[in-house]
Parts: structure tokens; sequence; C-alpha cells
């Protein structure tokens, strides 16, 4: 795996230091890339396509029994926002062959009246690959606008519906969709982006002195009918160039020119066009510098739009615009911005330094952070959006065996738990299991198979801050109808409710509300305490059953422990994060002698007398007791260690025989 990759990807999760001050508009970035985001979708002549090829596809008696214009249409379910938005920008992509198209609508709720008001349908604009696209006609509505490719609302929402229209005239092709996006955005409500310390990042964040090998282009050398109004598909082209996609600039902008504005900077359009070459690419808005440079940390150029006037960027070709796009193609050892302006001349000076501070203010504040977001469609990042999902050997379940419960099973994954994603098979995903620890030839994600439908796209919002701690409980939705149970060991992003709990957010169902000290805090612990939660956290389980493979509550349906699954999730309810396999729990662990041993600490076993292969690892109570998930007993225990062993105590030190195993003792403090 690409550690620099993996870093960026996962950039949020550790505090950052804050830049200096620069005002830009909140914005969120909802991304459908899984089947799971379209299970509660309403849909009519599509059917699911097998996940490695994309999502929704026209059904096949559509395809066989008409030849003349085709359609399919799919209407998300809500999509609550995490906070009131008043601007909208949708984009989305499908494989698309010639003769095929497809169109986006799209619907907010105002919240202001009783019952909420929906709007009326939005039309944001049709994408052909023959460079027929088109944006909406322009209208004007009292709740609201289309300016081209936004949507400007004349009063905050707090909701939104998409409509996808997928369209065929050739009875053997049909456009697949694979993914669609929308980013809403407050205008009114400004947030700081802080302020930062150079010294102290200059040295030590990834994308500081990087740049990546983006080639250069001007518009300027285009032809002039259209050279000075197409910043957009230069710097699109060179974005695709970027990822293998040799395009020339003239056929860039022929595939995303939108015939009824007359312009070639439509966002949808040219997102979509990057989509229809196998890419992943949709309209976003980034909200700091930060995650400008994560995106550059994983190796991927950024498209940004900026706007500004005379001596607000120093170095730019042009005096002054009102609307500008440019690549971000790294930073220099100051944090300092690299580009490519398309504005240039000629491609050989098109490469550009521009300062910090001024690239922040035309970009984040003038622009509220645009950013077409392109990279390929795997690696991805992705989470699990189910109570428990199944890592599995092979890319399917036994037929004979409830899921999980058989020698397929690896490991599993908990809700909200991120993975990267390498590549589908059919409805399967191959991910590495980033949470989860693993030794191969390097320390990476543990690697499996998870199932297609048990994944969605991974936001990145900032990391999880608390935990939960006891073995099942049920996160309610705020209208009550939504219920998700979550197993012990979940890691949440909350903030502090009103009746003495949690909440944590989620775009299908809105805020959902925990019991109270049903989780805690991932504040760091003292010594003694983490070593009392982690036992406490172990005793929970006492008489559940063994599941080979298992690391979650048993009392969910599939779910259980083995014994490195029980230490996995005991040391993580008390904020501590050890890998996943008994083997990789004694090589990354501390040696330790007997007579060091307190309670939380770790016992080993090996497989045989004569191996120093682990394959057991129970947890240390204190006075001479271990828990346990054994095979053996088929269930947790907790019991004397020398009766497990079968020696006395006295005669236990590290690395001596018990048994037909040898005995090895480990820390994590």
């Amino acid at each position: 795996m690409n550690f620099i990759f993996l870093l960026a990807v996962f950039a949020f999760v550790a505090p950052m230091k804050k830049p200096q001050v620069v005002e830009a508009y909140p914005s969120e970035t909802v991304v459908h890339a899984a089947p799971r985001d379209f299970a509660d979708a309403r849909a009519e002549n599509l059917s699911p396509a097998p996940y490695e090829f994309g999502l929704l596809e026209l059904t096949r008696a559509e395809r066989l029994d008409q030849a003349s214009l085709r359609r399919g249409l799919v209407e998300s379910a809500t999509v609550w926002a995490r906070f009131p938005f008043d601007e909208l920008v949708a984009s989305a992509n499908c494989e698309t062959p010639l003769d095929t198209a497809f169109e986006i609508e799209v619907q907010v709720r105002f919240p202001d009246s009783e019952p909420p008001v929906w709007s009326p349908w939005f039309h944001m604009g049709r994408f052909e690959p023959s460079g027929r696209s088109a944006s909406g006609e322009k209208t004007e509505e009292t709740l609201g606008k289309v300016e081209v490719d936004t949507l400007q609302l004349s009063k905050p929402a707090d909701a939104f519906r998409y409509r996808l229209s997928l369209e065929s005239r050739d009875p053997e092709a049909s456009p697949v969709l694979r993914l669609a996006a929308v980013v809403y955005t407050d205008r009114s409500g400004r947030i700081s982006v802080g302020s930062e310390s150079r010294a102290a990042r200059k040295d030590s964040h990834p994308a500081w002195g990087r740049e990546l090998n983006v080639v250069k282009r001007s518009q300027m050398t285009e032809q002039a009918t259209y050279a000075r109004d197409i910043c957009s598909p230069t710097s699109l082209a060179m974005a695709l160039h970027y990822w293998k996609v040799p395009l020339t600039t003239a056929e860039t902008v022929v595939a995303v020119v939108d015939t009824r504005a007359g312009i070639y900077g439509n966002w949808f359009f040219n997102v979509a066009f990057a989509g229809s070459k196998g890419l992943a690419a949709f309209v976003t808005r980034l909200n700091s510098m930060e995650e400008l440079e994560a995106e550059i940390a994983g190796g991927r150029p950024v498209v940004t739009s900026i706007s500004f006037g005379p001596g607000e960027l120093d170095g730019a070709p042009l005096k002054k615009t009102r609307g500008h796009l440019i690549v971000v193609r790294g930073f220099d050892r100051r944090g300092n911005v690299i580009v490519n302006d398309p504005a240039a001349p000629q491609a050989r000076s098109a490469r550009r330094v521009y300062k910090r501070e001024q690239f922040s203010k035309v970009w984040l504040e003038k622009k509220f952070g645009l950013a077409y977001r392109i990279s390929p469609r795997w690696p991805r990042p992705m989470k699990v959006a189910v109570p428990v999902a199944h890592l599995r050997k092979e890319p399917a379940f036994s037929l004979n065996d409830a899921p999980g419960r058989d020698a397929q099973e690896l490991s599993q994954l908990l809700f909200g738990e991120r993975v990267l994603a390498q590549k589908a098979e059919g409805d399967w995903v191959r991910v590495e299991a980033v949470e989860q620890a693993a030794f191969g030839k390097k320390w990476t994600g543990y690697p499996g198979w998870v199932s297609a439908k048990d994944l969605v796209w991974d936001d990145l919002e900032p990391g999880a801050n608390a935990v939960v701690q006891e073995k099942t409980v049920l996160a309610v939705a705020a209208d009550g109808k939504e219920k998700l149970p979550l197993s012990i060991g979940t890691k949440l992003r909350v903030e502090a409710g009103e009746s003495g709990g949690f909440s944590f957010f989620s775009p299908r169902s809105g805020w959902m509300t925990l019991p109270e000290n049903a989780a805690r805090r991932l504040d760091e612990l003292p010594e003694t305490q983490r070593r009392d939660k982690i036992v406490q956290t172990a005793r929970k389980f006492l008489g559940d059953p063994y599941f080979f493979g298992g690391r979650s509550s048993p009392e969910l349906e599939g779910g259980g422990v083995d014994c490195s699954g029980l230490v996995n999730l005991s040391y993580q309810v008390a904020g501590m994060d050890i890998p996943r396999d008994a083997r990789d729990q004694h090589r990354r662990a501390k040696k330790i002698k007997k007579s060091g041993l307190k309670a939380g600490d770790l016992v080993f076993l090996s497989s045989g007398a004569a191996s120093g292969k682990i394959d057991h690892v129970m947890l240390y109570t204190g006075g001479g007791k271990v828990i346990e998930a054994t095979s053996e007993a088929g269930v947790v225990r907790e019991l004397p260690l020398e009766e497990k062993v079968k020696r006395p105590w006295k005669e236990l030190e590290h690395g001596v025989k018990a048994g037909k195993r040898r005995i090895y003792f480990g820390t994590f403090f």
C-alpha cells in the first residue's frame, strides 16, 4: 500500500494547527458511490449493475424490447444536511457510450414552515458525450434559481433529493451510473480556517515540498475564437493526462461545451466528461488548505477555481478575473502553492508559485474552495455502513453457513470503520482495513474482501472522538423512526447531546442520539484507568461463544469474538489501537518478564513447543488469572493461567514450555 496515499486519505484524523485566518464558507460534499446509497431510492427501468462496473443501468428487458429512445430514472432518498445551506452544486459520473446521455435534477426542503415544504425540481443539466450537453433553461423561482451549474436558494434548506435520468438511443448500449455527488454550502455563515505555525508544519506535512508531474498547457495557444474562455477544459485536460487519459485540449473543449449557455466552464459537464473516461470525478468545495494538502499528499492534482483583482495574486498571468480555473500540482517547502495556470501565454511558463496567503484568499474566501476532485476509480477511500461487516479471505459467503461463520472469516469491521478499497470483483470489494494493523512483508491494513453492500464512500470528515463502551447500543434518529444498533468498540465523531449523551450525524438519517454513558470520549486516560477499562471491557464478554474471526458484540447478528478480536476491542474501548491478530499483537508488543505483568497486559502462546509462531493471546487480569476467547472451551472465560497451560505459576517465565506450547508475555504500556 502507498503509505503517502493512505496518510493523505486520512489526514483529517490527526489534530492540526490552524492556518492564518482566512474566511471561507462552510461546505459539505455528499458522494453516493456504493449500492447501499441507493437501497432506499426509487428506480424506474433501472436495475443494479455488478459493482465492478457501476451501480445502476437500464434494465435488460428495456434493452431488448425497444430500439427507440429508452429512459430510466432513479430518485434518491432524502439526504439530510449537517447545517442549513443556501447553495448547491450537483454532479455525477456515468459510463456513456455514444447515443447515451444522462441528466440531473435536484429538490430541496425548506424547514421554516409547518409542515416543511419541498421545492419544485430544479434541472441542473444534461450531459452527452458527443458534445451536445446543455444546462437547464434559465428560470426564476421564488424559492431559488439555477445559474448554469449552481442552485442558489432564496432561503436556507435542510435536506435535498436528486433525480438522475439515464437515456439511450442504442438498443445495445446503456449508460451505467457510477457516482453521484452534491456539495451544499452556507453562504451566510463564515468559518475561520485559523492560524498555523509554519515552523511546526514545514518538515512534518507530506504535501510540503511535494510536486506532482502534471503536464503544462496554455489555453492561449489554442484557437483564438475561444482561447480566453477555456481555462476549465484546459485544466481538466492537464488532470486527465496525469491520470493516463492523454487527450488534446481541443478534444476536451469539444466534449464539455455547454451548448445552451455557450460556455466551456460548466462544472458538472467537466467532471462528467472525466467520469466518462473511467475516472471518479465530482465537484466539491474544500474548506481549508489542509484538505487541499491532503489531495496533493495522496498524489492527486486538484483543479481549483479562483477570483482576484489587481495586485491580489502576485505572479499571475492575468491582472484580474471573476472566475478562473487552474491546476494545483504541489507545495513548496514553505507551504506556498505550485500550480499550472492555463492563462500563461505559453505552456512552458504555465508553472507558477503563488503565495500561500494570497492563494487561500482568492480560492477559499472568494470562490468558497471550489474544486474538481479527480482520481482513478480504484483505490478509493470507503467506510463501513452497517453495524458489522465481514472481512473475508475470498469474495464469497459459504452456501452452507451463516455469513462469516466459517474458516473464510478473517476479521470484522464496525460501523464507520475506514478501509482503502483496492478493486471490485462482481459485488465484492478487495480492501485494506486501515484501522486494523497487519504484517505481511510490511505493516499494512488488514487485507480481505467485503461485500459492496456494506460499504459507502468515505467523506473524510475529521476522525472519531468517541467510542462505544457498552456491548450493544441503539442509536436513534431525531424523529425516532430510524434505529441503528452499534457494537462495542465502534468509533464515532460525536457532539455532546442535551440530555448528557452523545449525538452523531448521518446524511442518511440526520442527527442520531446515543443513550447516556453508552460511549466515552477518546481523551487519553491515565495508565491505571486504561488498564482497568481494558479488563472491565473484556469481562463484559464472559460466557459468550467463541467465534473465529469475530471482532464485535455477540448480541448483534453475525457478531462475536475470537481471542485476538476480544483483546483488540478491549484495547480500543480504552483508546488504544493495537494490531488485529495475535501474532501481530505479539510482534508489536514490548516483551516483558512474568514479574512485570500487570492487569491489561497480554499472554501469548505459540502453536507448538518447537515453534515461535503465535496463535493465541490472552488478557492478564491480575492475581495469576487471564481472560481468553478460546475454541478449546468454545466460550470467553476467566481462569488461572497455570490451569490453562498445565504448569505451576512459579515455573512460568517468558519463553518457557507450557505443555505443548511456549508462553510469552507482552505489554503496550
